[in-house]
């Protein structure tokens, strides 16, 4: 499967990274597209009439041929029935053998309409069992006698009325098996009391003759006819002798030939036929022609394949054409190609000849001003993005320290008023370093000085909670002195303070980790407070999962210590990092900050 895929893929990619050969292949496709069309077009309706006229055709030949053969039988059986009621001939066939004048009288008579019809093979008058009168007949009298045995039968059996039946026998002269076609009607005297059986009579149609007119309704390549019994498909005459005795159509088939003459369409052996028939009167029997739907198309499918050639050639001229003309654009196209990738790889004194005075050429002409514009622009844009994004930095950071200097001023104002003690001093002297920490040279420092400083304010927030706080600091080794942003994680620390610890009344706990993820670093801080409410934690996700937006001052001070930081990190580090909040009953609530070991480039704006 992969290498099918790859064996598609290469083409494709080569054409989708080419312009010119995208346009040779729309060339291509438009002259495929017009000239199938056209050809399909043609090929469809012309083989529709053509279809039509071949199934008109087969029709009038069905037509044609079931009347002449119905001409032939009913010439036949006329002739039986005049001697049927010919008192002459019943007397005669009653003492066959006693009148030698008669005899020969009806011999000529028999030979005479033979002669004038030469599909006739053969004539008999005979006795039941006795004396026979016949005319022509190419069988071996051993074949002859038991044939002539089963046909007496069956003409006694109909008492009088006339029958066409199949029959088979083999000519003596050749020892071919013959199929064809026997008239048999049983020979009465007429009395005024009964009429007894006396003989029968019996014509036959020429074998050799019906299968050659059978062969001349259509050409050995079209198709043939055969003749078949209605009831169950079996062929009875046909051209081709291994076919008798053979189903001509399925039993699906059979039961379309409702009416007394029709066609449809089939398939047999995986080929389509169009099939017509016409059925005979008086008899079980159905002319049917079969025509292969391929040899109706024959002439369609010369002119096809001749259209398919025209086409190849026209093909191939139209797209030496394509070449010579795309080549005329794709050239001018290419050198811009290479004058844009050398922009890319920060060439922007490039200049490209201007050749030509149409679109391409005035496209050349802009591309040129813009390279020699952004030449000049590019480095006053690049110093413009990093005092905007200093800017920003500093803002947020302007957030974070009256924030964190109102809280630190309230807590020494709150022991001054309850203690008066020497403990003001600690926090006095916390909170000078601190800040002096936080004003000294620089936005950034190393995670060792910060952990220095979130102990500081542990500590003094120590003093303010006593036994209700205790805490814990640990930075994994090799960590040190990784630099990032200063007080980036103080606002979590804090946050823990104000909302998990100052709820419980005794047992608070804060737990600050600093551990090495691949080269990414987690800062986690932990508090056993109370979990954060599912309305709450909501709306904090929200906030933590957008982008970095424009720097704005927020009315409400809940949350801005978490958004700053998340804002901080995402444009230092990029969006890949940032702040989450695990929070559970039980658990308490744990921010992670995941930073990398190193600032993104040109993080550091001063």
């Amino acid at each position: 499967m992969n290498d099918i895929f790859h064996w598609f893929a290469k083409p494709y990619s080569a054409v989708k990274r080419s312009l010119y050969r995208k346009m040779l292949l729309a060339f291509l496709s438009i002259l495929l597209v017009t000239v199938t069309l056209l050809g399909v077009n043609y090929y469809v309706q012309t083989s529709e009439m053509i279809k039509d006229q071949a199934v008109l055709s087969m029709e009038r030949l069905s037509e044609q041929s079931e009347s002449t053969l119905s001409s032939y039988m009913r010439n036949m059986k006329n002739f039986s029935w005049n001697y049927f009621g010919d008192p002459n001939f019943q007397q005669f066939v009653k003492k066959m053998g006693s009148d030698p004048a008669a005899f020969s009288y009806y011999l000529s008579k028999f030979a005479q309409f033979r002669n004038d019809n030469p599909m006739v093979d053969f004539i008999l008058a005979c006795q039941l069992n006795g004396n026979q009168l016949m005319v022509g007949g190419e069988m071996q009298e051993a074949v002859l006698h038991s044939e002539m045995i089963r046909l007496q039968k069956l003409a006694v059996e109909n008492d009088g009325k006339g029958q066409w039946i199949p029959t088979v026998t083999d000519a003596r002269r050749t020892g071919e098996t013959a199929y064809t076609l026997v008239y048999v009607q049983a020979l009465k005297e007429v009395k005024v009391d009964s009429r007894p059986v006396i003989g029968v009579f019996m014509l036959r149609l020429s074998d050799n003759y019906i299968r050659e007119w059978l062969n001349g309704i259509l050409p050995a390549d079209q198709g043939k006819f055969r003749l078949a019994q209605l009831s169950d498909g079996r062929v009875i005459v046909a051209s081709d002798r291994e076919s008798v005795g053979k189903a001509i159509l399925s039993e699906r088939d059979m039961n379309r030939l409702k009416d007394v003459s029709g066609y449809f369409m089939t398939r047999e052996n995986g080929a389509r036929q169009l099939v017509v028939y016409r059925k005979l009167a008086d008899v079980d029997w159905v002319l049917i022609g079969k025509v292969p739907v391929r040899a109706m198309l024959a002439e369609v499918d010369q002119v096809a394949n001749q259209t398919i050639l025209i086409a190849g050639v026209g093909l191939l001229i139209s797209m030496m054409l394509a070449s010579l003309l795309s080549s005329r654009i794709v050239v001018p196209l290419k050198r811009l190609r290479v004058g844009m990738k050398a922009i890319e790889t920060g060439n922007y004194g490039i200049s490209i000849p201007v050749q030509t005075d149409d679109e391409i050429g005035y496209m050349t002409a802009g591309f040129n001003k813009m390279a020699h514009e952004m030449n000049r622009m590019i480095v006053q844009v690049y110093e413009s993005e990093l005092v905007k994004k200093d800017a920003v930095i500093k803002a947020l950071q302007s957030q974070i320290n009256p924030h964190f200097l109102y809280n630190t001023l309230g807590t020494i104002e709150g022991i001054a008023l309850e203690y008066g003690d020497d403990r003001i001093g600690y926090i006095s002297r916390s909170l000078a370093k601190m800040f002096r920490y936080n004003i000294s040279e620089g936005s950034f420092s190393t995670l060792r000085k910060e952990i220095r400083q979130i102990e500081m304010y542990l500590s003094i927030q120590k003093i303010r909670l006593g036994d209700r706080l205790t805490y814990s600091t640990s930075i994994e080794d090799g960590l040190s002195e990784v630099v990032v942003p200063k007080l980036l994680f103080q606002p979590l620390v804090e946050n823990s303070i104000l909302h998990g610890i100052d709820r419980l009344q005794a047992g608070g706990t804060v737990c600050v980790r600093i551990v090495s993820e691949g080269e990414d670093i987690e800062i986690r801080v932990w508090n056993n407070g109370p979990p954060i409410d599912d309305s709450k934690r909501t709306y904090l996700e929200e906030l933590l999962e957008s982008s970095v937006k424009p720097f704005h001052v927020r009315e409400t001070v809940d949350s801005i210590g978490l958004e700053n930081v998340q804002q901080r990190v995402r444009l230092l580090y990029g969006p890949a990092y940032g702040l989450t909040i695990v929070s559970a009953e039980g658990t308490g609530t744990e921010f992670i900050l995941r930073i990398h070991q190193r600032l993104r480039e040109n993080g550091e704006s001063t």
